[in-house]
């Protein structure tokens, strides 16, 4: 069978005990959608930071994480950290918006954060990623805040990553039990690629 026929059998399943022909069409109906799950300009801001400050090795790891999500993943990260920017650059409060990636069992979180309040920034940080953390049970989990700056029109972005063995913590979960601040996570599996309609 041709590359094509290969290509376009493992975009419609996973089973390899059969040959359907007209799987052949998947390779030429596959839709272009770079677009919507590129974020190569954000990890070129990451590299601006390790420049800046190279003794900070977090970003590498942050970089590193990323890189192992997989085209329908960095679709979701791109839209949430989209939407960051949007509600912080609007001044719009919002309850964070956050994914785990079912691949790698990492969280990502991403906190749109109001200008005034933004000498709280570092602790909301560290207090959102590490509540994902707890309450999805991870051991890995980054966080992204973000506030903008609207007299000089910029952003200020900031990750973190906390990663340490998920522990149970009586203490952690009734601070989350009588101030849950996220929304619920949904599970699900996202499509990886899109095919044009016949």
């Amino acid at each position: 069978m041709p590359e094509q026929y290969v290509l376009g059998h493992y975009f419609e399943t996973l089973e390899t005990d059969h040959i359907n022909a007209s799987y052949i069409n998947n390779f030429a109906r596959l839709q272009d959608d770079f677009e919507s799950f590129d974020i190569s300009f954000v990890i070129d801001r990451f590299q601006d930071m390790i420049i800046k400050n190279p003794e900070n090795r977090d970003y590498y790891q942050i970089i590193k994480e990323i890189a192992k999500l997989h085209r329908a993943e960095l679709r979701e990260f791109k839209k949430r950290w989209t939407l960051s920017l949007e509600k912080s650059k609007n001044q719009e409060f919002t309850i964070p918006y956050r994914i785990v990636s079912l691949n790698t069992k990492c969280g990502f979180v991403f906190i749109p954060f109001l200008f005034e309040n933004k000498d709280k920034w570092h602790n909301a940080l560290l207090n959102y990623t590490e509540a994902h953390k707890y309450d999805q049970k991870l051991d890995k989990c980054i966080g992204m805040i973000v506030y903008h700056n609207s007299d000089q029109k910029f952003w200020d972005m900031n990750w973190c990553l906390v990663n340490a063995p998920w522990e149970h913590d009586i203490e952690f979960e009734e601070v989350l039990r009588n101030n849950f601040p996220f929304r619920e996570v949904r599970p699900g599996t996202v499509c990886k690629y899109f095919m044009k309609n016949d």
